[in-house]
């Protein structure tokens, strides 16, 4: 897989799956994308400098952001101008310590829920119990990740929510974007919850049932916390890009959430 097009599928994906935002800006260039939802919570508003760009691109990035009016996370690839580092730093952007890396898996993995139940979400009732645990991760006003994530679930389209359930509680979420390849987004386990392995049941059972014979692969952009786990499941790093956040933000759980 071609880093940087797997880069434009991610914005691709990413789009559709922040598409209930009300004012959401998608905007990109050959070598930078933004995907800004204009709630004001950095793990929202997303953009990607990647292979080959420039200073100029950087600050393309720069002036999207200020005009959007949001705190933003830039994440930079590890093939990216050494101009461009330079242009945030002039921005008072900060790095993260870690990279958080652009992952891609070609296989279909095997489905680990024991001893949970894991069922796609196709009721609001489930879908406000899965976005209430997600904003726990995200530590993000609900109401936020409830706007922006909103959608029908009762159909069958290219966004999927999943949970895995210990009797009647919700106690771990992934939500998918289905195309060529498959995006996962979103995935937290509560701090009560985490090593257990509810985070495995959830996304192995929700790609196992997802990944249809067309399904070339799936991928995420993985935090430092979640990377042992996706490893496990034969997620392989394609890019090693810096996260840089404006000024006020930390960086926070972005593509996928805490190991579970």
């Amino acid at each position: 897989m071609d880093t940087r097009r797997l880069w434009f599928t991610y914005a691709d994906h990413l789009t559709l799956l922040f598409r209930g935002a009300p004012s959401l800006i998608e905007a990109r260039g050959d070598s930078w994308f933004a995907v800004l939802t204009r709630e004001l919570h950095t793990d929202v508003n997303q953009c990607v400098l990647t292979s080959g760009a420039s200073a100029a691109d950087a600050e393309r990035v720069i002036l999207l952001i200020g005009e959007a009016d949001v705190p933003a996370v830039v994440s930079v690839s590890s093939e990216a101008d050494d101009e461009v580092t330079v242009r945030l730093r002039g921005a008072e952007l900060t790095p993260a310590p870690l990279p958080e890396p652009l992952m891609w898996c070609q296989a279909r993995p095997a489905a680990e829920r024991a001893p949970f139940a894991v069922d796609r979400v196709r009721s609001k009732a489930d879908l406000r119990r899965a976005v209430a645990i997600c904003a726990e991760g995200h530590a993000i006003d609900d109401q936020i990740l409830a706007r922006v994530l909103a959608r029908d679930p009762s159909r069958d389209d290219d966004v999927s929510t999943w949970i895995a359930w210990e009797g009647d509680e919700p106690i771990s979420v992934v939500w998918l974007t289905h195309g060529d390849g498959i995006g996962v987004w979103e995935m937290m386990t509560p701090p009560a919850h985490r090593q257990r392995g509810a985070a495995r049941a959830v996304l192995t059972a929700a790609l196992a049932q997802s990944w249809h014979p067309s399904v070339s692969g799936a991928f995420l952009w993985a935090t430092p916390a979640g990377r042992p786990l996706y490893e496990s499941l034969a997620f392989r790093a394609l890019d090693e890009p810096t996260i840089w956040v404006t000024p006020g933000g930390e960086p926070g759980n972005l593509a996928v959430g805490q190991p579970g």
